[in-house]
């Protein structure tokens, strides 16, 4: 039941967040945190993206991306919300906790993740800081 009470939630609350080519991946990353309590990591190439960069110029293939505006919701699960901005900017992404101790299991959604409704028994602890 709890779990119903929750998808319901976060279908009806504010955890969205609009995306577009021009947004900043720090800004982005200072949203995510705000509204679900997460950390949004990109990656450039083999090291984390600058955060003063667009997010429309991390693309980490040479085609072309479609490039339109991302609209994330709670209800998406991470693997969603990743292959979302993998197809408009080719950004290669990953959430971690608040903390940033450890990278959230994709299956999940991002408001289960923003409420730790998971375990880490396949967790990956996140390294290199």
């Amino acid at each position: 039941m709890r779990g119903l009470i929750n998808k319901a939630k976060d279908s009806l609350t504010t955890l969205e967040l609009d995306i577009d080519e021009n947004t900043l991946v720090g800004e982005l990353q200072e949203l995510f945190k705000e509204k679900f309590k997460l950390t949004f990591r990109v990656y450039y190439m083999d090291s984390l993206a600058d955060p003063n960069n667009k997010i429309g110029d991390v693309s980490n293939y040479d085609d072309e991306t479609s490039k339109k505006p991302v609209k994330i919701k709670g209800t998406f699960t991470i693997k969603q919300f990743s292959d979302a901005l993998y197809n408009s900017y080719g950004a290669i992404t990953a959430v971690a906790d608040y903390h940033d101790t450890h990278i959230v299991p994709e299956s999940i959604t991002l408001g289960q993740a923003s409420r730790n409704e998971y375990t880490l028994e396949s967790f990956i602890i996140v390294t290199g800081k």
